[in-house]
């Protein structure tokens, strides 16, 4: 699992901590405090394998706040939100997104499919 032997263990318990308090913003209810599996002190031998252990800990607890994030941080169909694609370096809109620029919307899937959207391109 790990391809460097000079992956910063400090790293892992700050990401973790980040991780954490992101969750406390975003979430209603709090996800319960992370617990890494083996415990290590300056001056023990890090064993591989419980090494492993933390890191997978880590990715589980990753993958479980990226699930809550998708199924309870929902931005409804139809919400407008600004975006200045004009500004170097503004990333694009993210998959299922749509510019509000008087195109009509062409997606099966999408419960706006065949409704025009509004330009707002030039509202300040």
């Amino acid at each position: 699992m790990i391809r460097s032997r000079r992956t910063p263990l400090l790293v892992t318990v700050v990401l973790a901590a980040a991780l954490a308090a992101v969750a406390g913003h975003v979430f209603a209810a709090r996800p319960p405090p992370l617990v890494l599996p083996n415990t290590m002190v300056s001056g023990d031998v890090a064993r591989a394998e419980h090494v492993n252990d933390n890191f997978t800990a880590l990715v589980d607890r990753i993958n479980s706040l990226e699930q809550r994030i998708e199924d309870e941080v929902k931005v409804p169909v139809g919400t407008i939100l600004a975006w200045h694609r004009d500004i170097p370096g503004t990333p694009r809109l993210p998959e299922g997104w749509e510019e509000c620029d008087g195109r009509t919307v062409r997606d099966a899937d999408s419960p706006l499919d065949g409704q025009r959207l509004p330009d707002l391109n030039r509202e300040v």
